[in-house]
């Protein structure tokens, strides 16, 4: 089966086309829609044949985080400090992190929260005069 036909994104086939006919470049059209935020995931299975029609030695798997917002933390790791992670008056922490899929929080010096699943906003208590810290988990 040729690579083109086999290639998915993010589980879906049918994505991928051959830039030539030759098949060493594909390349890929996807909607807005399957390019939203967060984590995605290209892979080839390992019954692909090459260009020359031998099996692949194995499979390829490939992720890439697209974020609309350069100061998504699953985007850019090296953030430690985001402002506005502290929203409404104090009583609710505001998440930028597409792809994360679960977090936790704890006030500074204070003992973390049960994980939780992501979500945009979370309701917390923040303590006056204290860092609020925050963990995301993401897999890809």
């Amino acid at each position: 089966p040729e690579v083109a036909d086999l290639a998915t994104l993010d589980g879906r086939a049918g994505v991928f086309r051959c830039v030539a006919a030759s098949c060493r470049e594909l390349e890929a059209a996807p909607t807005a829609a399957e390019f939203r935020d967060g984590i995605h995931i290209v892979a080839v299975p390992e019954k692909a044949t090459s260009v020359l029609g031998l099996p692949l030695t194995a499979a390829f798997r490939s992720t890439f985080v697209v974020a609309a917002e350069s100061s998504s933390i699953i985007a850019s790791p090296s953030l430690h400090d985001r402002l506005g992670l502290i929203c409404d008056g104090g009583s609710t922490i505001c998440h930028n992190a597409p792809g994360a899929t679960a977090l936790r929080i704890k006030n500074a010096g204070g003992d973390w929260s049960k994980w939780r699943l992501y979500e945009e906003r979370s309701n917390w208590t923040v303590i006056d005069a204290r860092g609020v810290v925050v963990q995301y988990h993401a897999q890809g």
